[in-house]
C-alpha cells in the first residue's frame, strides 16, 4: 500500500510545487482538514487515502486554469466547482482520478480568501451541485494561522535543521513523509496544530468518524460580495 501513498505524494508535490502566481512566483499551498489531521496525529507517519485529500491554496495567488491543467496531467478531470459569482474565479475545486479510483482518492482543493483579518473556504455544504450555490456557507480561521506575519516566519527558521523539518518563506512547514529523509514531503501550514484544535477539537485522541472541521468563524451569505 505505501507504494500507492508513495506515488500519490509524489505526483501531488510535482503539480503544486510548479504553480505560480501572477508574478511567477510559486504558489503556497498545504494540506489541510482531515488529510493534515492523519498525518500529524501519526506523528509523520501516514498519509491517508481512505478519505478525500485536501489541500489549500490561497485565492489571490493560485492560477485555477493552471492547476487544472496541473492534475489532467497526472490522470484527473475536474468534476464539481463552487465560484466566486462576483468574479467567478473557483472557490473550491473536486478533482476524480480517471483510472484507478480505488487506489487513488479524490482531491479537493479549497481556495482561501481573506476578508477582515480572516480566510474562510468553501464547499459545496448544501450539495447542490451547482457552480453557484443559492446561499455560500464560508467556515474561516484568523489569518495569521496560515499567512504569518514576516517577523514569525524569520524567528521560527532559525535554527531548522535542513532535511527532517523546513519552513518556507510563506510559513508553510515541510515535513519528511514515510519516515526522515525519505525524499518525499508533506506541507503543513504554518500554525497547523492551532487549526486542528479549532477544526477537531480533541483530535490527539483517535477517533475514526471525526466528521466535518468546525469554525470558529462562520458566515452564510447569498453572494460573496458580503463575505
Amino acid at each position: 500500500m505505501q507504494e500507492i501513498e508513495k506515488r500519490t505524494v509524489e505526483r501531488i508535490n510535482t503539480v503544486l510545487s510548479f504553480q505560480t502566481d501572477k508574478n511567477g512566483k510559486y504558489i503556497s499551498w498545504f494540506y489541510c482538514f482531515g488529510t493534515l489531521l492523519e498525518f500529524v496525529r501519526s506523528g509523520g507517519k501516514v498519509f491517508d487515502l481512505s478519505h478525500d485529500l485536501d489541500i489549500g491554496v490561497l485565492y489571490n495567488e493560485c492560477n485555477a486554469d493552471q492547476l487544472i491543467s496541473g492534475f489532467e496531467g497526472i490522470g484527473y478531470r475536474k468534476k464539481e466547482t463552487i465560484i466566486n459569482d462576483v468574479t467567478k474565479a473557483p472557490l473550491n475545486l473536486h478533482f476524480e482520478p480517471i483510472d484507478s479510483p480505488r487506489e487513488t482518492p479524490y482531491i479537493d482543493v479549497f481556495f482561501w480568501i481573506e476578508s477582515k483579518g480572516k480566510l474562510f473556504h468553501t464547499y459545496d455544504y448544501y450539495r447542490e451541485g451547482s457552480k453557484i450555490p443559492s446561499k455560500y456557507f464560508f467556515k474561516g480561521v484568523d489569518k495569521h494561522l496560515i499567512v504569518p506575519p514576516r517577523d514569525d516566519i524569520k524567528e521560527a527558521r532559525k535554527g531548522l535543521l535542513e532535511g527532517d523539518r523546513l519552513l518556507t518563506e510563506k510559513g508553510v512547514w515541510i515535513y519528511s513523509v514515510f519516515g526522515d529523509h525519505s525524499g518525499y514531503v508533506f506541507n503543513c501550514p504554518f500554525s497547523y496544530g492551532t487549526l486542528l484544535d479549532n477544526w477537531y477539537p480533541g483530535w490527539i485522541v483517535e477517533e475514526k468518524h471525526y466528521g466535518q472541521s468546525r469554525s470558529n468563524y462562520v458566515k452564510e451569505v447569498k453572494s460573496c460580495k458580503d463575505l
